[in-house]
């Protein structure tokens, strides 16, 4: 009975891949319900269409080596838990366009395996700092961010839409 309960607890064990274009429409459900979690209801649509499966397919760069973005899902028993995509540019620093993790997913470390993946990522590149931006009142991303080492250096009101403030953060890559 324990090897069997072993195996099932391994079988579940969350893995990070590379995105594939047939992820798209698990993916885009995961990245909908996660920010549908702390969306406030009248910037929902103009934030969620940017998740539309076609979307993430036009702005995830697939198998390309050497490319100067990165996506990623965290995968478990065949399902799509969790999203990732990130960029790098010639001045030295990665970009953390957005993560996401399906809300009944959270707290088994699925957006820390995406974070240590992108980390790695940006430093396969030679970036010596990573930046992204948070939406202020999303209190459970932002003790995300703390504690994967980023420091919040900026403030930016009615960024992405109207009654929407970030946080930027940035962290330097060891």
């Amino acid at each position: 009975m324990a090897t069997h309960e072993h195996a099932n607890r391994a079988a579940s064990k969350p893995t990070v891949r590379q995105f594939r274009p047939a992820d798209a429409e698990q993916a885009s459900a995961v990245m909908r319900e996660a920010f549908r979690s702390f969306l406030p209801a009248r910037n929902r649509k103009i934030v969620l269409d940017g998740f539309q499966p076609d979307a993430l397919r036009a702005t995830s760069t697939i198998g390309q080596k050497n490319a100067a973005t990165a996506c990623y899902v965290a995968v478990a028993n065949g399902e799509i838990l969790g999203y990732a995509r990130g960029s790098v540019n010639a001045f030295g620093f990665g970009t953390l366009a957005v993560i996401g993790v399906r809300p009944g997913a959270f707290h088994r470390g699925i957006g820390s395996l995406l974070m240590r993946r992108m980390m790695a990522f940006w430093r396969s590149r030679g970036m010596r700092k990573a930046t992204t931006c948070v939406s202020a009142h999303n209190r459970r991303a932002v003790s995300f961010y703390l504690k994967h080492g980023f420091v919040p250096v900026g403030y930016q009101r009615d960024h992405f839409v109207e009654g929407m403030d970030e946080i930027i953060l940035d962290r330097f890559l060891p």
